[in-house]
């Protein structure tokens, strides 16, 4: 669970899974308070493949956590992780086959159908702007994305959802 100032919990949830309830109590089994900057809200939490996970914070500070493989442990948050960015405060991101679609809209609300969208691949030891092909699109005819979906037998095939 990540919060407005940058904190991460990571919360036991199998007792939850065996006998679900409507106000269950989850124990705290990690917490982490300087993977992110402190005052930095944690804006997106996403499963990667091969076990990792991404975090996201809207400075645009990317973590990606990784699988303590030695320990035969799944991905936690007192685990090894790698350190990325991107630019400051997307308005929208996600995780689509791999890569990372993030969108920026101008700073001004009037003119929320100005801005852009970018694809980045985040796989290596920087988060750079996926190579071998357009990664960045402009917004001014789409408007604000809000939403998007990937079909998983067709890696090459995004929807958006925007205002």
């Amino acid at each position: 669970m990540g919060t407005l100032d940058g904190t991460l919990f990571e919360l036991d949830v199998s007792q939850f899974r065996a006998k679900p309830t409507h106000s269950p109590r989850f124990p705290e089994i990690g917490r982490r308070c300087d993977a992110h900057p402190a005052g930095a809200a944690i804006t997106l939490i996403e499963r990667l493949n091969e076990g990792r996970m991404l975090t996201l914070d809207d400075t645009g500070r990317l973590v990606i956590w990784h699988p303590d493989d030695q320990l035969g442990r799944a991905v936690s948050v007192r685990g090894h992780s790698t350190l990325l960015a991107i630019p400051p405060k997307p308005c929208y991101a996600r995780v689509l086959h791999g890569k990372l679609w993030a969108a920026w809209t101008d700073a001004d609300e009037s003119a929320a159908s100005k801005g852009c969208l970018r694809v980045y691949d985040i796989s290596g030891t920087t988060a750079v702007e996926h190579p071998g092909g357009e990664t960045e699109w402009s917004l001014s005819k789409l408007g604000r994305v809000t939403a998007a979906c990937a079909i998983p037998r067709n890696p090459y095939w995004v929807f958006l959802g925007h205002e």
